[in-house]
């Protein structure tokens, strides 16, 4: 949560009492989301992996590589029990012929007995069909599907995305990395080889692959915020960044409060590692040091 300014002056609030209160509000949110998307991603490999090895068992149909969740359940419950149920109802109807010409031929018996056997067990796969048809199973598999693939692109995207010089606009930034990652969905299909490292495929020709980081290092607007070029509104121009004795990065020249801020945080948390909302007071006593080393050799 981001306090805005008018709050800020309303309080009286200094920044490093901004902070702090920045970091109780949201730490609660962070563990939250963090569950929530722990939980997300555990069910929906748990629906999908667990259908297809429950249908296995069941059906004897293997899961072919390539072939869909839904698709692979819709052949396994459609298509293996109609055959050979009518085919063991032809037997049973056989046998009892048979019995009727043999008397108690033990053998035929038992033929008749087995096949009896089978169709019952037709029978309660056909019923759990018609209950997989009636609870709308299909629909959450395909919902989980999409949900997991969603989650896999943005672990792919979260792994090329480049740390971005010291100094940058946090909404600029996030802007044009935003931008950057709808263009590529737009015109790739994006997935983790067997390495798991991520890789993209034009979707109208399939032999156009490569490296989702090579299309990182080939976008203009990207490197220029690795680089510390910083856009300013609309009019394109640039803002230089300048050093400050005793702060171990560069700052925007005349830097407004919110810079300052911005650049503070992105060198903790980005260079020495250290969470924003981690436990104890160190990202805080961190943030207050630089902030009044900063504020010390540059206009409030």
């Amino acid at each position: 949560m981001e306090f805005k300014e008018d709050f800020i002056k309303d309080n009286e609030l200094s920044e490093t009492q901004v902070t702090a209160l920045t970091k109780a509000t949201n730490d609660n949110e962070a563990t939250l989301k963090k569950e929530w998307d722990g939980k997300a991603n555990e069910n929906a490999e748990g629906i999908l992996h667990g259908a297809s090895k429950a249908m296995v068992t069941k059906t004897g149909i293997a899961h072919e590589n390539g072939v869909k969740i839904v698709d692979y359940l819709t052949l396994a419950l459609d298509g293996s029990f109609k055959g050979e149920k009518a085919t063991l109802e032809r037997k049973e109807k056989e046998l009892d012929e048979k019995i009727k010409g043999a008397g108690t031929d033990e053998v035929v018996k038992a033929e008749l007995e087995n096949a009896k056997q089978k169709i019952d067990d037709l029978k309660k796969i056909e019923a759990e069909h018609s209950e997989f048809i009636k609870g709308d199973y299909k629909n959450l598999f395909e919902k989980s599907n999409t949900e997991l693939s969603q989650m896999k692109k943005q672990v792919a995207f979260g792994n090329v995305k480049p740390k971005f010089a010291d100094g940058v606009n946090e909404y600029e930034s996030k802007a044009k990395w935003n931008d950057f990652t709808k263009n590529v969905l737009d015109k790739y299909d994006i997935h983790l080889d067997e390495n798991n490292e991520p890789v993209f495929k034009d979707k109208e020709n399939e032999y156009k692959t490569g490296k989702l980081s090579d299309l990182v290092k080939e976008d203009q607007g990207i490197q220029e915020l690795v680089k510390g070029r910083q856009q300013l509104g609309l009019g394109s121009s640039t803002k230089s960044n300048v050093k400050i004795e005793g702060v171990p990065f560069e700052v925007p020249e005349n830097a407004t409060p919110k810079e300052r801020q911005n650049a503070i945080k992105d060198y903790i948390i980005g260079t020495e590692k250290i969470p924003e909302y981690g436990p104890g007071t160190k990202y805080a006593d961190r943030f207050s040091e630089l902030n009044k080393k900063i504020r010390e050799k540059t206009p409030a």
